[in-house]
């Protein structure tokens, strides 16, 4: 919270020049504090919150709406880290992480840049629809395997057709 009331009078009372100065003294301090007890934690959440909470306080100042619902996403991100940790170190095995990452950037990433437009000879293909589809069905039935492996316990390695055929 002082960070954010650092961040917000930096702002009010000298912009853009005295919010940076405010975030290079807190990162400083940061940076000190990190190498003393990087030892006992050695993460950086705590020093990237606090750096944040300065920048939101300063954006607070120009956008108090967005800056509200950042800070309260903030909030949630790391109410929800020790569950977020827990599933991917002990749910989620190295595989199913990485077509969890790879699904993510076909999602987030390539559809964007996909044209939604008709393309080709005689304007006769909307690559936009075809590749959202495909997408959505990255892993030939299903998005992510730990899925099928967390609906259906029997099935070897996320493999439903497996596990039926193994019941008949």
């Amino acid at each position: 919270m002082i960070a954010s009331l650092l961040g917000g009078v930096s702002w009010a009372l000298g912009g853009v020049s005295l919010l940076a100065i405010a975030f290079l003294g807190v990162a400083g301090l940061c940076a000190i504090g990190y190498v003393r007890t990087r030892e006992q934690d050695p993460g950086l959440t705590t020093e990237t919150t606090l750096l944040l909470s300065v920048l939101l306080g300063g954006y607070a100042s120009k956008d108090p709406v967005m800056a509200s619902a950042l800070a309260v996403t903030v909030a949630m991100a790391l109410r929800a880290r020790t569950g977020i940790h827990h599933f991917i170190r002990e749910v989620l095995s190295e595989q199913e992480l990485t077509d969890a990452l790879i699904f993510a950037a076909a999602a987030l990433v390539v559809l964007p840049l996909v044209p939604d437009r008709y393309v080709g000879p005689f304007n006769a293909i909307n690559p936009r629809p075809r590749n959202a589809g495909g997408v959505a069905e990255a892993r030939g039935g299903g998005a992510f395997p730990f899925t099928a492996r967390w609906a259906c316990p029997r099935c070897a390695g996320g493999d439903i057709g497996t596990a039926l055929r193994r019941n008949n």
